[in-house]
């Protein structure tokens, strides 16, 4: 006969207690998840659950003398535990994690037509990426008039105004506000015109397309009492930027800021998107994971993916193509969004033309080509992200941006000829970032104070017909 030890028998009952917890644990996760989150797997999820839990109950019975207990004071516990380690793990992440790479000052905030501005006042310290791979921080104040400028009064009756409209290209991504494009603008046109006042305002808002631009220069613009208008475009985010008040986006995408103007989009109708977004206003924790996952982690994307708050209105879109979403544009063949898009696209530059000849403004614009597709180290990782294959034609964007001004007799500076034509042009891009360097933005505010002068565009006060 064979005896079995007392604490061999011990164990074994212990293991199949474990495995009845386990069963019974996975069981209810199943069911609750496939009762809670919209799936198309629920009905297999419920099954299996109800499976597990059927065979944890018939095989796996509880110990003798092992009683259900339930105490109120673990659960308040096990709850304020929970919460001293979120707030520790945020302190933790305010001394490890410096503000730049988190995302750095928050400037930006929810606007209820046009997605977002800038926060009126604001004022930190932003970062983009440099060539050698580590952060370059540079300071960004935001003045009281939501410009990347300074305060403007009223205008005096000698002076001659020209408002910039334009991306995070105009506003200076990476660059101190002198090296900026409309303050070196500044600049040129004041040392050529000693005598006269002229004043170049920065109007500039990161992730603006035409269609924003016209909205701000509706809404605050044209109270600035502009002489000239100057749009900056850049095709490549234009399209992208034009697409989304429609719900919609290029096939291929960045993830993180497609994410990031959902939330801004629906800030103000509904709480989960204005939830998220504060949220990461005041947590660099939540914000550095936000921001390392991608924007994929993110609770209002899981809350409103369960069965009792989804909003059908918050846009979820499929997967992002993999391809080098940057120069989207220069495929050969469009689908049916970038046709789409570009139509929109030239609506709103011809808006925005028709509003300031109504107020009689002169109007002029010019093209920033993508640095990609003019650096040759960065074409070719580009067009080979992916291992897609699908033909291209480099330099499209800056192509068909200007036949379209061309066509529509709309006065544009050749910036984008300049840049193309640069014997180095990887020195006017951040490789990186793919915004411009000093060199790149001075050598754009010199074209246009080029052109300014060339055509005699600039109507000092008391000259005007």
């Amino acid at each position: 006969m064979i005896s079995v030890s007392p604490s061999l028998v011990g164990i074994s009952s212990q293991i199949k207690f474990l495995l009845r917890k386990l069963f019974l644990v996975s069981g209810t996760c199943m069911i609750a998840y496939s009762m809670i989150f919209r799936t198309s797997l629920w009905a297999i999820l419920t099954l299996l659950g109800v499976f597990l839990i059927a065979f944890a109950y018939l095989f796996f019975r509880r110990p003798p003398g092992q009683k259900r207990r339930f105490k109120l004071s673990t659960s308040i516990l096990f709850l304020v535990s929970i919460i001293l380690s979120i707030a520790l793990a945020e302190i933790g992440a305010r001394l490890a994690i410096p503000e730049l790479s988190a995302g750095g000052a928050m400037i930006y905030k929810a606007h209820p037509e046009y997605i977002h501005t800038l926060i009126p006042g604001a004022s930190g310290e932003q970062a983009i990426t440099g060539d050698d791979g580590t952060l370059k921080s540079y300071h960004v104040t935001i003045s009281q008039q939501g410009l990347r400028d300074r305060e403007y009064a009223a205008k005096s009756g000698n002076e001659y105004r020209i408002l910039m409209l334009g991306d995070s290209f105009t506003m200076g991504n990476g660059l101190s506000i002198g090296d900026t494009i409309p303050k070196r603008l500044e600049s040129l046109l004041r040392t050529e015109n000693p005598h006269n006042k002229i004043s170049v305002i920065n109007a500039g808002c990161g992730g603006y397309g035409p269609w924003q631009e016209h909205g701000f220069l509706l809404e605050r613009g044209f109270r600035l009492e502009p002489d000239l208008v100057i749009l900056q475009i850049l095709p490549d985010n234009d399209i992208g930027d034009t697409l989304i008040r429609r719900g919609k986006t290029p096939r291929a995408y960045e993830f993180l800021n497609t994410h990031y103007r959902i939330l801004l989009m629906n800030y103000h109708k509904d709480w989960k998107a204005k939830f998220d977004f504060d949220l990461q206003n005041k947590s660099r924790l939540y914000r550095k994971v936000c921001i390392a996952s991608g924007g994929r982690v993110s609770i209002a994307n899981m809350l409103n993916r369960t069965r009792f708050l989804h909003n059908p209105d918050i846009v979820q879109f499929p997967p992002s193509e993999d391809r080098a979403w940057w120069i989207e544009l220069t495929l050969r063949d469009w689908y049916p969004e970038l046709v789409e898009g570009w139509q929109m696209f030239e609506e709103d530059v011809l808006s925005i033309q028709s509003d300031c000849h109504d107020r009689g403004i002169d109007f002029l614009a010019f093209v920033v080509p993508s640095g990609a597709g003019l650096i040759q180290s960065s074409w070719e990782y580009s067009i080979n992200l992916g291992g897609n294959a699908e033909p291209r034609e480099r330099g499209k964007e800056l192509r068909l941006a200007q036949e379209f001004l061309q066509r529509q007799h709309i006065p544009y500076i050749p910036v984008g000829d300049a840049i193309a034509d640069h014997a180095e042009p990887e020195k006017l891009y951040y490789l990186n970032d793919g915004h411009f360097t000093p060199l790149g933005a001075k050598l754009a505010a010199n074209k246009i104070a080029e052109y300014l002068s060339e055509h005699d565009v600039i109507k000092w006060p008391g000259t005007k017909p």
